[in-house]
């Protein structure tokens, strides 16, 4: 079954560049709407289809399908070379097992029925509530996390009295940004979602104004967006200045929260930590922009190093680095 379903998904995303280069990222979130997989996926039962598209991920690696495993080790090897990260090669095959499990995240929090369902079945271990709770309804909190396992896990901790709660997500080409915030609203109808734009950066505005919790990833790409200079594995790179301007404008308070499922990728142990809050937003307008960024970037780097096997970002880091030099 792994070498029938990586067939449909060579056969339509083989060699988008090139270079031969599949971007198997975008390919996994696209593959979920094909119709010749899509369906396949929805008909297996969550555990099984995890495990096949681990077992996808691991052949893609293993064979360098779409010049998978090159790129990857393109992308590391200064931080493998410079003795930043010595045991990151042994987890790149299991990047690409995460990489494609994860997949199976968006399906399983499609609707009320799924969702409950996999949690029903996935042991969610918790650690660091109590670090939000003397800021609940005092001030604005935001909760920032990586590309890893999906929010979606956070989510039933976040229910009941704690005010207004938003998740950024980021829509997919050509899609309706309303469709995202109704699928996620079917199952859970204390949390909002927002589009990661002009309009969605507003309502994070109110949300945390009036504090509440938002909830983002501090890792997305946009290279048309303003961005100030972090710092992220030893280079620039960029930040959002959007982020660092609703942080500062409203008082909000950052907490980093790992969301990580425990390895291999067809476990189903989930664990959810909240870290300690970034001292320069403990004091409302203390952080400068610079200071703010770099913490930020500090804080993302934390995260990734602590589940580097789940990043399902690394591909992109050369380019982060390229685009952060570009910033002045």
């Amino acid at each position: 079954m792994p070498a029938a379903l990586l067939d449909l998904l060579t056969a339509r995303y083989g060699e988008p560049s090139e270079r031969g280069n599949v971007d198997w990222l975008t390919a996994l979130d696209d593959c979920l709407h094909a119709p010749e997989i899509g369906p396949l996926l929805r008909r297996l039962p969550s555990r099984e289809r995890r495990a096949l598209l681990a077992a996808a991920g691991r052949t893609v690696y293993r064979q360098d399908v779409g010049n998978y495993a090159a790129e990857l080790r393109y992308n590391t090897q200064s931080l493998i070379a410079s003795g930043q990260m010595p045991g990151l090669p042994a987890q790149l095959e299991e990047h690409a097992a995460c990489l494609f499990a994860a997949a199976s995240d968006a399906l399983d929090f499609e609707t009320r029925a799924s969702a409950e369902a996999h949690l029903r079945e996935t042991r969610v271990a918790v650690g660091g509530l109590e670090r939000l709770r003397p800021f609940l309804r005092q001030r604005g909190i935001v909760l920032l996390s990586v590309f890893q396992s999906h929010f979606g896990y956070a989510v039933p901790l976040l229910e009941g009295p704690l005010g207004p709660v938003a998740l950024v997500r980021k829509p997919q080409d050509g899609e309706d940004p309303g469709v995202a915030a109704r699928a996620l609203l079917d199952w859970c109808e204390a949390v909002e979602v927002v589009p990661a734009d002009a309009r969605g950066g507003m309502r994070l505005l109110q949300v945390l104004r009036h504090g509440g919790i938002v909830g983002l990833y501090n890792d997305f790409l946009y290279p048309d967006a303003r961005a100030a200079r972090g710092f992220l594995f030893g280079d620039w790179v960029p930040v959002s200045r959007t982020l660092l301007m609703l942080i500062r404008k409203t008082g909000a308070v950052v907490v980093p929260v790992s969301i990580a499922r425990a390895l291999p990728a067809e476990g189903d142990e989930v664990e959810v930590r909240f870290h300690s809050p970034l001292p320069s937003t403990l004091v409302p307008g203390e952080a400068t922009e610079a200071a703010l960024a770099l913490e930020l970037s500090l804080a993302t780097e934390c995260l990734i190093r602590r589940h580097p096997a789940q990043w399902r970002l690394w591909n992109t880091l050369r380019l982060r680095w390229e685009w952060g030099r570009g910033l002045s």
